[in-house]
């Protein structure tokens, strides 16, 4: 058994709640995330010691991947698009806290691109239809391919990080976030869940809970007013 969370945005207050509740009902399982950890929400540096000490399993997240370059490779394409992309109080936040940076960014350095489980896959935004080079004749999930694929493609807008093109449909069940949804959303023709359900725009974060079938129990968390502001830092 294990939980889904979608993508944190710096919501962490939002997070400690969500995840309480998840394992005051699920005592023994396992977290990973659609990734976003930073950006947008007051608290990304908190959101990062809380997943590394709850020890959550987090895909690499397109904001994850920006916030990383700007730090690692200041003249990179992410870098600098970073800029335009909600960073100012993430930047804000470690210019007065520089003593946890080296920690994070070992942290977001680490991160895969995807999760293959025995019957779901996760990655932040999900395999595109575009991709079918990866099926075998039978359907099913050629993770070599797959893993080639994700690193060649990993700034491209078409790949895990930034895709928006319809998901293809594969023999397991894809779990992304990226693309905001009100509520959690199943679409059974490409057999995929979206659960980016808008945590810093001040709507929830939500969970999904699965075990051995292919159902879901979601658990979901409105924003805390604590961790988002009606003023968006660009």
């Amino acid at each position: 058994m294990f939980a889904v969370i979608g993508d944190i945005h710096g919501c962490v207050n939002t997070l400690r709640s969500l995840h309480t509740r998840v394992k005051e009902t699920y005592e023994d399982i396992e977290f990973y995330c659609t990734g976003d950890l930073v950006d947008r929400g007051n608290y990304s540096p908190e959101v990062l010691d809380f997943v590394m000490e709850e020890n959550i399993h987090p895909v690499l997240g397109n904001h994850d991947r920006m916030f990383f370059s700007y730090f690692t490779s200041p003249d990179s394409s992410p870098a600098n698009l970073w800029i335009y992309n909600s960073s100012s109080k993430t930047l804000y936040d470690y210019e007065h806290n520089p003593g946890r940076l080296v920690d994070h960014l070992e942290f977001v350095g680490s991160l895969p691109l995807f999760y293959d489980l025995p019957r779901h896959i996760i990655s932040h935004a999900g395999i595109g239809k575009h991709w079918l080079s990866i099926l075998d004749n039978s359907g099913n999930i050629d993770v070599q391919k797959l893993n080639q694929l994700a690193i060649d493609n990993i700034d491209n807008e078409n790949g895990l990080l930034w895709n928006r093109a319809e998901l293809l449909k594969t023999n397991k069940i894809q779990i992304v976030g990226h693309t905001p949804v009100p509520n959690f959303k199943y679409y059974k023709n490409q057999r995929a869940y979206y659960i980016d359900t808008g945590a810093a725009a001040g709507n929830k974060l939500t969970a999904l809970i699965f075990g051995e079938g292919d159902e879901a129990d979601i658990i979901f968390e409105r924003t805390d007013k604590r961790d988002f502001s009606s003023t968006f830092f660009r």
